[in-house]
């Protein structure tokens, strides 16, 4: 495909941000597209001047305190920023709490309760998630097939796509990297979260 139209995929990484932070505009109508063959796409001089219009830089970024997370006037709640692994700790344990991020109760929403987590390592780079990012998180113990969960490993957070395979769990990397590859488990998988959103590498 011509390299000036770009799919969601590539619109997120051009942003930073998570292909689902793209889908909720796309369908708030809030950033320019097309429909080509039923799917999404962009022009990429299009996206330049959005960009432009929205964030006032040339740089293709979206500001860590931008409206996906922090609404400015709206009702907020402080989400925890915890460390990169649990190392053997409850994940939410005071000790690996970093410090608190305002977010709008929007994105965090009620009575649900929420928490940040600094990714480490590319294995979720094509889902939008980088090394460094910033992770919000959904807590809860259970998933849907194909969602994007916190689990622990051998008492360390990872991130990965959650599969259901007949009595087992499949965690799949997504990544350009071939050097990641899935994790098989037991369904009795301890699911720490549901990742909903990302903040981009602060």
């Amino acid at each position: 495909m011509n390299e000036e139209i770009m799919t969601v995929e590539e619109v997120a990484s051009y942003l930073k941000v998570d292909t689902r932070t793209i889908y909720r505009r796309l369908k708030s109508k809030d950033i320019p597209a097309f429909k080509f063959g039923g799917q999404w796409r962009f022009k990429k001089q299009d996206i330049d001047m959005w960009i432009k219009k929205h964030y006032s830089s040339k740089e293709p970024s979206i500001d860590k305190a931008a409206e996906d997370i922090k609404i400015d006037g709206e009702q907020t709640v402080q989400v925890p920023v915890v460390g990169r692994a649990s190392c053997g700790k409850p994940i939410l344990a005071e000790e690996n709490i970093e410090s608190t991020i305002p977010v709008s109760t929007k994105i965090a929403r009620p009575p649900y309760k929420y928490f940040f987590l600094r990714a480490k390592g590319d294995s979720m780079n094509l889902a939008g998630i980088n090394d460094g990012d910033l992770v919000l998180v959904r807590q809860q113990q259970t998933a849907q097939n194909k969602d994007i969960v916190v689990a622990l490993i051998d008492d360390e957070a990872t991130i990965k796509e959650y599969n259901i395979m007949e009595d087992k769990v499949i965690l799949k990397p997504k990544s350009d990297n071939p050097v990641h590859k899935p994790i098989i488990v037991t369904r009795d998988l301890k699911i720490q979260g549901i990742v909903v959103s990302t903040i981009s590498n602060i």
